[in-house]
């Protein structure tokens, strides 16, 4: 017997849902890599001392630098976000946004403490607003097109 799913609305939530699965693999395997990790404390306390707290950089005084790091942030977690656009049976494009921007900040966190344990990756607080920002404004553009979709075809 045969189990396809003749909804496409499911099948679109089904392969979002491996999508979401895929894009957090592709982060964490652009943000860790070359996964050398040391779990020693002492290792730990010299790259907490390193950790880069500003939420944005500036190129002089009064003037917010956009910088490659920037867009690179924004790019990275859209996948995520758009994945998590098309997740849900009935788009909902502000509960959508904001469920993305959480799960992005979330794994964002994530990545930067999980970058404290690496020799070659920096821990930057702004990483983790700009990843959750890319995730977010994706599944915003996602639940927005399939909304007005839906309302289109009723």
């Amino acid at each position: 017997m045969e189990t396809r799913l003749r909804d496409p609305g499911k099948r679109l939530a089904r392969r979002a849902e491996v999508m979401v699965a895929a894009s957090v693999a592709l982060v964490l395997a652009a943000t860790l890599f070359p996964f050398h990790f040391r779990f020693d404390l002492a290792h730990l306390l010299e790259k907490s001392r390193e950790i880069e707290w500003e939420i944005y950089y500036t190129d002089r005084p009064g003037h917010v630098s956009i910088d490659r790091d920037l867009l690179q942030n924004l790019v990275l977690f859209m996948p995520l976000g758009a994945s998590l656009g098309a997740r849900a049976a009935a788009p909902r494009p502000r509960r959508d946004a904001l469920s993305a921007l959480a799960f992005g900040a979330a794994l964002s966190i994530t990545v930067e403490l999980l970058q404290l344990l690496t020799e070659e990756r920096v821990t930057q607080l702004a990483d983790v607003w700009r990843n959750a920002v890319g995730a977010c404004l994706a599944a915003l553009v996602v639940s927005a097109v399939r909304a007005r979709k839906n309302r289109a075809s009723l």
